[in-house]
């Protein structure tokens, strides 16, 4: 399968313009024969909209996400925006669309607070975590894998800080991890030039692509807004925690990627970290633990 890591820097609260990249970006990738394009955390509208947030937000089904859709005939394509939920909360989500239709939205549940980060100000946080099926010739690909049907979980950000959504995700059959963000760099540097912020990203990633014996494709934005300036290179890991493909730091990018899920299968085969998995015991000790804090607050 191929994908496409479409690291770009989103205009700020231009919404309109910002589609009309997007919709360039996807058909131009489906031209390269990528069957899926992934897009930047909040990438329709920018990161730090603050007081804009409200009137930014979008309905999932809007008009203006009508050519974006139609695209997705030719093309699967996860982009970000906020989000206008039915009670008029707003979110910070990933919207998945396939085959003229909308597929899937997952709505951030954990929103930083801390530091250059007020998204908790702004944005209600989401309720659930869910993986899904793939769009794109999953059946053939799945078939082809050994892997009986493909699922893929959305993870935006600061979640992949959260451990307990990558396990969440993978529990729920997850083959393929699809990572939105919007990575701040804080000015410290490796020795090699690189932002010091991305190693850490680096070994969330691996070890969340190892742990879930599942390919994991982070993508980044570049460019900068208020105090946030975003180092861009945007990672593809495989099932044993390997990047595999990397997007140029600090510069926009169209990444093709092709991946082989026979590799997931040999990882779950070799390391079977799924199939030995306790789930009785996590739940009950999760409740032991919910029921403590409980006590404590009484």
């Amino acid at each position: 399968m191929k994908i496409a890591l479409a690291q770009i820097t989103p205009a700020l609260g231009e919404i309109e313009r910002n589609l009309e990249r997007h919709l360039e970006i996807a058909l131009a990738a489906a031209e390269e024969g990528a069957e899926l394009v992934i897009f930047p955390e909040l990438s329709l509208t920018g990161y730090d909209v603050g007081e804009r947030a409200a009137e930014l937000a979008l309905a999932p089904q809007s008009p203006l996400l009508g050519p974006l859709i139609e695209a997705s005939e030719r093309i699967d394509w996860l982009a970000g925006l906020i989000e206008l939920g039915e009670d008029f909360r707003i979110f910070n989500s990933a919207v998945y669309t396939a085959g003229g239709a909308l597929r899937h939205i997952h709505r951030k549940v954990y929103l930083p607070t801390y530091g250059i980060f007020d998204e908790g100000r702004y944005f209600a946080p989401g309720d659930r975590v869910r993986a899904f099926d793939l769009w794109s010739d999953s059946s053939r690909l799945a078939k082809a894998s050994g892997l009986g049907r493909l699922r893929c979980g959305v993870i935006i950000c600061e979640e992949l800080w959260h451990p307990s959504v990558a396990y969440l995700l993978a529990q729920d059959g997850a083959h393929l991890l699809l990572v939105q963000t919007a990575a701040v760099d804080k000015g410290r540097r490796t020795c090699d030039g690189r932002a010091e912020g991305l190693k850490v990203w680096e070994a969330l990633a691996s070890a969340a692509a190892v742990s879930s014996g599942a390919f994991l494709v982070l993508v980044s934005r570049t460019g900068s807004e208020g105090a946030g300036c975003f180092f861009g290179s945007s990672f593809v890991v495989d099932p044993q925690g390997e990047v595999i493909a990397r997007a140029l730091p600090y510069e926009e990018e169209v990444k093709v990627c092709e991946l082989d899920f026979n590799e997931v299968r040999r990882a779950r085969q070799s390391m079977p970290l799924l199939r030995d998995e306790r789930l009785e015991l996590t739940v009950h000790e999760l409740n032991r633990i919910q029921r403590a804090r409980y006590a404590l607050e009484l």
